[in-house]
């Protein structure tokens, strides 16, 4: 009698063992799979801001957003806006949509001085196996006008 007891006690032992170390193994395996989806959003987000202060940086010589345009791709995803497309690697690519020109919207600002206004979007993209991660940043950015003032740049918000 003692033996089918103790025989029992352990069959249950183990199977609650058996159950915990399965709770355990499936809460490790969804952590690492959040820990990559987390840093694949972070590298979209990371290949956003690239873009934003690529094209940024650009605004000024505005013959380089002419140039930077007709080197690279018309992009067409799952809309039926049209985005440039830039790859910074082949995994992770940033969109500019729409391209700023440099028909940036002309505004009177402060101290009797026009401001060339650009708003835009830039969007991060990663490729991974179960899909694209993407994250998105809306971009604004004021620069004098050179024809009034010294060319000198201005702020940007996003």
């Amino acid at each position: 009698m003692r033996k089918g007891v103790a025989l029992i006690t352990v069959i249950w032992i183990l199977a609650i063992l058996t159950v915990i170390i399965g709770i355990l193994a499936y809460l490790t395996t969804s952590d690492i799979a959040f820990t990559f989806i987390f840093n694949k959003q972070r590298l979209a987000l990371a290949s956003s801001e690239y873009g934003k202060n690529d094209v940024v940086s650009k605004i000024p010589q505005y013959d380089l957003l002419g140039a930077m345009a007709a080197n690279d791709v018309l992009f067409f995803s799952d809309s039926l806006y049209a985005a440039y497309k830039f790859d910074i690697t082949s995994q992770r690519s940033y969109l500019i949509s729409p391209m700023p020109f440099p028909h940036g919207t002309l505004q009177w600002g402060t101290g009797g001085r026009w401001l060339k206004v650009f708003d835009f979007t830039t969007g991060g993209r990663c490729v991974t196996a179960r899909g694209n991660v993407e994250r998105v940043v809306n971009v604004g950015a004021a620069y004098e006008n050179p024809l009034t003032a010294a060319g000198s740049a201005g702020h940007t918000m996003y």
